[in-house]
């Protein structure tokens, strides 16, 4: 990615990084699916923006912390930092990360996005529909409650034009989704290492 971007980071790397992310970029409200109960001066100001921006990146570091970096003893201990580690599966250097952790990291980062998106409309559901039934049976909520988050999801994006509580409905399940892959202890398995002399299958 450096490198398909650099002949335009080193012609103008200010309009490169401004054009490519945006920041400044102001919504229409009115074809806002998650924010239709905001005031519109509101969920069109820096503040929002930011906020929004902050919880994305915090909520990334916790997972990665608890998650994605456990095997490694965490953040800090990934970037050198001396910490004690836990004496378990996920201790460095014991087994390798299973393939299906490395298939739930990808809903679940698209899921964080989504969830501190400043703005969904509705062509946004076929970015993560699939994925939702998947994150769902990878947490512990009872089965009825898996069903009636992916009822409401579908009925949030067939309602039109917006509606200030199916948007606060949105999030509520979208939240709810984020906080039971964070509380799964074994979301991210490690598979055991191989026995010496073991066909590795």
């Amino acid at each position: 990615q450096v490198g398909l971007g650099m002949p335009f980071v080193v012609h103008r790397w200010q309009s490169y990084l401004g054009r490519a992310f945006e920041l400044g970029r102001v919504f229409l409200i009115k074809w806002s699916v998650n924010y239709a109960f905001l005031p519109e001066d509101v969920f069109q100001s820096s503040s929002l923006a930011a906020f929004l921006m902050v919880l994305h990146l915090s909520l990334l570091i916790l997972f990665t912390h608890k998650h994605w970096s456990a095997r490694f003893g965490g953040i800090l201990s990934l970037l050198g930092f001396p910490i004690a580690v836990r004496d378990d599966t996920n201790k460095p250097g014991k087994g390798r990360v299973a393939p299906s952790s490395a298939i739930t990291a990808l809903p679940t980062c698209n899921i964080i996005g989504l969830a501190c998106a400043r703005s969904i409309h509705y062509q946004f559901y076929a970015w993560y529909f699939h994925g939702l039934s998947y994150l769902l049976w990878k947490t512990a909520l009872p089965v009825s409650a898996r069903l009636l988050i992916l009822l409401v999801i579908e009925v949030v994006y067939n309602v039109y034009p917006p509606h200030p509580y199916a948007s606060v409905g949105l999030h509520v399940c979208h939240f709810v989704i984020i906080y039971a892959l964070y509380s799964k202890e074994d979301l991210f398995l490690v598979a055991a290492a191989p026995v010496r002399g073991e066909k590795d299958n």
